[in-house]
């Protein structure tokens, strides 16, 4: 591998009822070290493709972007994830301005710095799809907010609609959080060019008097 110029890999066995039927692997040409939820990603990655397929389909479009069936298990298994671990996630579907692009797009989000485990996947005609999760309680929306201001740096957004979901809240389902923000999407659509709709997803608690008690 070093001949290539590989300087990292990793493989996660992928199993199908408990067996064993091959392995996930990633190569980079840089250093890197991967954590425990690293490789459970993987795996639900790949558990997911065996479920819906006999073959592990295609996983990414191009560097830097998911197929959508990629990013539809990803997120999923990065809800799981946030079940588990609390923290924040959100999600946005952006609208460029048309004739965008796309590997633009690309690169200035993979120079958009932090925003590791950035997932970016198209929606829609012409629409991109990003999530993050993150284990500080706004740290998904500080990288969403990074992410929209690099991509409007490089194709002016039309508009977007953005889910941010806090800390210590039930998870919606992958689909269910995509509806959400399609329909974010929609009230911006009917704003001025570059409108973000923004819903926050939050934990409140109210007494029976109907007084408002701040958690």
């Amino acid at each position: 591998a070093q001949q290539y110029g590989i300087r990292s890999f990793v493989g996660v066995p992928l199993m199908s009822n408990g067996v064993p039927v091959g392995t996930i692997c990633l190569f980079d040409v840089a250093p890197r070290s991967f954590a425990a939820e690293d490789l459970w990603i993987l795996e639900e990655l790949g558990r997911g493709a065996l479920c819906s397929s006999s073959a592990l389909p295609a996983a990414v479009e191009r560097i830097g972007l998911f197929t959508p069936s990629t990013f539809d298990r990803l997120l999923a298994a990065e809800l799981s994830l946030y079940r588990r671990q609390g923290g924040s996630l959100d999600l946005a579907i952006v609208e460029p301005a048309p004739g965008h692009d796309l590997d633009a797009i690309l690169a200035a989000l993979y120079c958009a710095a932090p925003l590791p485990r950035l997932g970016v996947g198209r929606r829609g005609a012409g629409g991109l799809a990003l999530f993050k999760r993150d284990p500080a309680a706004t740290g998904a929306s500080r990288a969403i907010g990074v992410a929209l201001t690099a991509i409007n740096g490089v194709a002016p957004v039309r508009a977007a609609g953005w889910i941010s979901i806090g800390d210590q809240l039930p998870s919606p389902a992958a689909q269910d959080l995509i509806q959400l923000a399609r329909g974010a999407l929609e009230q911006a659509r009917s704003g001025a060019p570059g409108t973000v709709e923004r819903l926050e997803l939050r934990r409140e608690l109210w007494r029976a008097d109907g007084v408002y008690a701040p958690t």
